[in-house]
């Protein structure tokens, strides 16, 4: 998000394929530093090989957080409105034109973000981030803490203040979830899994998009990989 700010890229169908490079380049960067760099074990950011539980783990964490979003008002009503086909008025003033263009990005591409995007987010917020704080504070608590506020604040110049604090529940049970196993793979399931429950919600959404008139389903932009230009 900060990079997209910075160099004033425009969202869009457009931005799919960058999107998921630079999420792809971030991944492997922070692996190469781990391994190569630092010349530490990848378990020293909570990667071991991956078991039965904890995609058990990760499913209980996805249901329990969704049910957490639910309770909180301000929240399910957005939830409420995404699925009842009306996003636009719940969660796009919160972040104007974002998920207008998100909903232009092809099905494969999307999904292959929201996977991308979960691994890497949890390397480097959780697992990396968390581990290498609490070395520097010699607090898990303040460890913990520094994380949650920069992964905040990563996402303010995209997603805007009340966005990024509507949601910040969801960030603390993850990271409670990491502290709790210290093991990244249930954290990795349950955020891809909001993430395909986000992306299912703007699939199902049916809203006038800006550049044109034409009323449209996002599902069908998913399944025919269509832009804004094409249906102007």
């Amino acid at each position: 998000d900060l990079a997209f700010d910075h160099f004033g890229l425009a969202w869009g169908p457009h931005i799919g394929l960058p999107w998921l490079c630079g999420e792809l380049l971030i991944l492997a960067t922070l692996l190469a530093l781990v391994r190569y760099r630092e010349r530490l074990p990848l378990a020293s950011v909570g990667l071991y090989s991956p078991v039965a539980s904890d995609f058990t783990l990760g499913v209980a964490a996805y249901l329990f957080i969704m049910v957490l979003m639910i309770a909180i008002p301000p929240i399910s009503s957005l939830i409420y409105q995404g699925f009842a086909g009306g996003l636009s008025k719940g969660f796009e003033p919160l972040a104007p034109g974002v998920f207008t263009d998100l909903r232009a990005i092809p099905l494969w591409l999307a999904i292959a973000i929201v996977v991308a995007a979960g691994i890497t987010t949890e390397l480097a917020v959780h697992g990396y981030g968390i581990e290498r704080l609490q070395l520097l504070t010699g607090s898990v608590v303040a460890g913990a803490t520094a994380a949650l506020v920069l992964d905040l604040l990563a996402h303010l110049p995209i997603w805007g203040l009340s966005y990024t604090i509507m949601f910040a529940p969801v960030q603390i049970g993850l990271i409670a979830l990491y502290l709790w196993k210290r093991r990244l793979m249930p954290c990795i399931v349950a955020n891809v899994l909001m993430g395909l429950s986000g992306f299912l919600i703007l699939s199902l959404q049916a809203t006038n998009l800006p550049a044109g008139e034409h009323l449209v389903k996002g599902r069908d932009l998913f399944l025919n990989g269509q832009s804004e230009a094409s249906i102007k």
